[in-house]
């Protein structure tokens, strides 16, 4: 097994290059620190789930070739690349989310199926929490739709009884 994922910390210099990654200007700031400690929990949530940390070079390389292509395409179609990813935990802390805490966030992702192992990261772009919250509204209006039209299926059609009990007086 690799040095890397046996010691239980990453290396300074993955820190600073995830850190680079995120926020460019910050990192390269007078005051790197905040990137850099966000730098070091995505790490430590990612390296917690790697898929392959027990196999060896070859296995991990024809698991990653096996992975790739499904692996781009929702990568894409859940505008992951798009913006810096943060932890759910700090989704969850920003004024404009809808959703208060980590475990209504992984709620509304598993609704809307977003992929199990971008879950499991831990962390997700501003782009793709908002292309959920799209999607978990389309689909709350689409099992509205249903609920009404099978209610309105089920309604008994019967003709409208006319109150018969007067009579003419003779």
């Amino acid at each position: 097994m690799p040095e890397k994922y046996t010691s239980g910390k990453p290396s300074l210099v993955e820190v600073a290059i995830v850190a680079a990654l995120l926020d460019p200007k910050a990192a390269s700031s007078k005051n790197p620190g905040p990137v850099i400690r966000k730098a070091a929990k995505l790490i430590d949530a990612v390296a917690s789930h790697l898929p392959f940390k027990d196999l060896s070079t070859h296995q991990q390389r024809a698991l990653l070739a096996e992975h790739a292509a499904a692996n781009s395409r929702e990568w894409r179609e859940w505008k992951m690349p798009m913006g810096s990813p943060m932890l759910l935990s700090e989704l969850a802390d920003t004024p404009w989310s809808r959703y208060k805490s980590v475990r209504e966030i992984l709620d509304l992702l598993k609704r809307v199926k977003f992929p199990k192992r971008f879950r499991q990261l831990g962390a997700i772009t501003e782009a793709a929490y908002r292309l959920a919250l799209k999607k978990d509204t389309e689909r709350a209006k689409n099992q509205d739709r249903a609920r009404r039209q099978k209610s309105r299926a089920h309604q008994v059609s019967e003709p409208i009884k006319r109150n018969r009990s007067r009579t003419k007086a003779a």
